[in-house]
């Protein structure tokens, strides 16, 4: 204990003296050393760097003493750029975030609700005209699966639309493995109804058998369907369980002194390229056997014309795969044009869904307004049938037939003139009379179905 107190001895750091009121070291027995890291070599992209002294705090003095080489000069302080010139203040740093544009992002919602509402309408709409001819020829079941596959499409633009700025990162995590879910989902939805549709349509026309109206029951579409969608519903699992998507900023630009001058938040996975693959693999096979379908029944006449705009739709579904996916990749930097991209191709797809198949049947049901119910519509005696002719064809036949009359009514005046006598010619006028009220025409539809 004396020892410690009284004389000092010799440690790995120089003289250690003990301060018997503190029982601590003396500072005054500590050397302090400022070391400049500097780059001694570089070989092959590897530099090696090494530690060398340059200062030194002598407690005497209590001041810091440069140390100087076997020259007797003082070591310089080596900076960065490899000179001992004092840099000048670095510039205040400005990060770019690269945040999705606000009102990008506010379109994109406005895009997605338009889509959302429209598939909503369509479902409404196929609901209240259920009973209609031309929807039940379309299969109602067959309408609904479209607009609630349109439904689920059009939603994925809405998490794709979230990203740090809005939500937390595990927030935003959350969003991109959604976006993913909905966007397969609604998409297999589509083109397997779809291809449902086309394949019950090349069964019942290889049969060789004649058909004028060809009808999908809900057990034809459900088969393919269910393929795709346990196939879609299997890739999606594995992918959230085993290496789902997360949210993470990325570094993408530097100033002169390394610093990040700009970040760019996106979806990432380690395993997420293979799953997508995957996914992108099976949809692209489902939608070119649609396509293949649609293309054998392209001479194929259906009821209202529908294998046409199935071949359509699924025309315009590969183009929004083959050209929508090279656009993403190449976007990928651009956070506010991968969104937009994304939002259009979900948003014009979707559209195009629903106009090519309810379009054409709404409008097929306000021509059939026009249209007259089937019956028989009595004419002085006559029988004229009104089933398949419109209200137009029918006054037609009508005028035709009034014009008959007229001619016979006149026909008979001149021969009872000819015989003369007020008798006859009361009894002429009579009768035409009475021809002219059996020459009335019922055009009212009711009524002729009720001489019928």
């Amino acid at each position: 204990h004396h020892y410690l107190y009284q004389d000092p001895f010799d440690g790995a750091t120089g003289a250690v003296d003990i301060d018997p009121e503190t029982a601590t070291r003396d500072p005054s027995s500590v050397v302090y050393v400022v070391s400049n890291v500097v780059e001694t070599s570089q070989m092959g992209g590897v530099s090696t760097f090494q530690p060398r002294a340059v200062v030194r705090y002598d407690p005497a003095s209590q001041s810091w003493l440069p140390i100087v080489d076997a020259a007797g000069r003082d070591i310089p302080f080596l900076y960065a750029d490899g000179t001992s010139s004092l840099p000048l203040q670095l510039p205040k740093l400005s990060v770019d975030h690269n945040y999705i544009s606000r009102g990008i992002c506010i379109t994109g919602f406005v895009l997605a609700a338009l889509a959302m509402v429209a598939a909503i309408a369509t479902a409404a709409t196929t609901f209240k005209l259920r009973a209609n001819a031309v929807i039940r020829a379309a299969q109602p079941e067959f309408l609904y699966l479209l607009s609630a596959g349109t439904l689920i499409f059009a939603s994925a633009i809405i998490p794709a639309g979230i990203d740090d700025s809005i939500a937390s990162t595990e927030g935003a995590g959350v969003a991109c493995m959604s976006t993913v879910w909905l966007a397969s989902s609604g998409f297999c939805l589509i083109f397997s109804a779809l291809c449902a549709k086309t394949l019950r349509i090349n069964k019942i026309f290889n049969t060789g058998g004649r058909v004028k109206r060809i009808k999908v029951t809900p057990k034809d579409v459900a088969a393919p369907l269910g393929g795709i969608m346990a196939c879609n519903f299997l890739v999606l699992t594995l992918w959230t369980a085993l290496s789902p998507l997360e949210y993470v900023r990325e570094a993408i630009g530097f100033d002169e002194y390394d610093r990040v001058l700009s970040s760019a938040g996106k979806c990432h996975s380690d395993q997420g390229f293979i799953y997508g693959l995957i996914l992108l693999s099976v949809n692209a096979a489902a939608l070119l056997f649609a396509a293949y379908q649609a293309y054998r029944a392209r001479a194929v006449q259906v009821q209202y014309g529908e294998s046409t705009y199935i071949a359509l739709i699924i025309l315009s579904l590969l183009q929004a795969l083959f050209i929508g996916t090279p656009l993403l990749v190449i976007s990928s930097d651009n956070p506010s044009a991968l969104y937009f991209i994304k939002a259009a191709v979900i948003f014009i797809t979707s559209v195009v869904v629903l106009l090519l198949i309810f379009a054409p049947k709404l409008l097929h049901v306000w021509r059939s307004k026009e249209e007259t119910s089937v019956g028989t519509v009595r004419i002085s005696g006559l029988n004229v049938s009104t089933k398949d002719v419109t209200i137009v064809q029918l006054r037609r036949q009508l005028k035709s037939a009034q014009d008959e009359i007229d001619t016979l009514t006149t026909s008979m005046s001149q021969n009872v003139s000819s015989l003369g006598g007020s008798t006859l010619f009361q009894s002429n006028t009579n009768a035409n009379a009475s021809i002219g009220r059996a020459g009335s025409v019922e055009s009212n539809p009711l009524r002729a179905n009720e001489h019928a």
